[in-house]
């Protein structure tokens, strides 16, 4: 009787070991696609604030053009020219450059408004990742608001997104 009892407890706790084998495989292949799920989400939150800042970026107050407090379907460019690097946008490169008249390609400073200066670009923020591995970009047209010239061009906003 000895021996059977003893064989009967040496199966029950080879039971449990493969009991405890297979749920531990099996939790391990719960987290895994428990952190797959979190990160695809992750990445489309990252993709909708990049569409939705396309949209929002050009409306916002600190770049907008306004006349006598009614704001107008334009972007200031002395305002983006004081907003430059203000924000905390993550990993964005946000662009404005002026497309119609075209003039030569250089970056616009309060210098060269004041003196009269051609230029055409207007980087507002530039926080690339490092060792980013996809980089996507997004352009939109919009109205520059020339306000010491009093004057309206066609524009184009260039969002950069990096992963």
């Amino acid at each position: 009787m000895k021996k059977k009892g003893q064989v009967q407890i040496n199966e029950t706790i080879l039971v449990i070991f493969v009991f405890l084998i297979l749920l531990s495989i099996g939790l391990m292949g719960f987290y895994k696609y428990n952190q797959y799920s979190i990160n695809k989400i992750d990445e489309q939150d990252r993709l909708n604030k990049f569409y939705n800042m396309i949209g929002t970026f050009s409306n916002m107050p600190e770049i907008k053009c306004s006349y006598l407090n009614d704001d107008l379907d334009c972007v200031d460019a002395l305002k983006l020219i004081a907003f430059k690097d203000k924000g905390d946008f993550g990993f964005y490169t946000i662009t404005i450059k002026k497309v119609y008249p075209e003039t030569e390609d250089e970056e616009c400073t309060l210098n060269h408004l004041d003196k009269k200066r051609e230029c055409n670009t207007f980087t507002i923020y530039d926080n690339p990742k490092k060792d980013y591995t996809d980089r996507e970009v997004i352009y939109t047209p919009v109205s520059l608001y020339y306000p010491h010239e009093d004057k309206y061009y066609l524009g184009q906003l260039k969002l950069e997104a990096y992963r």
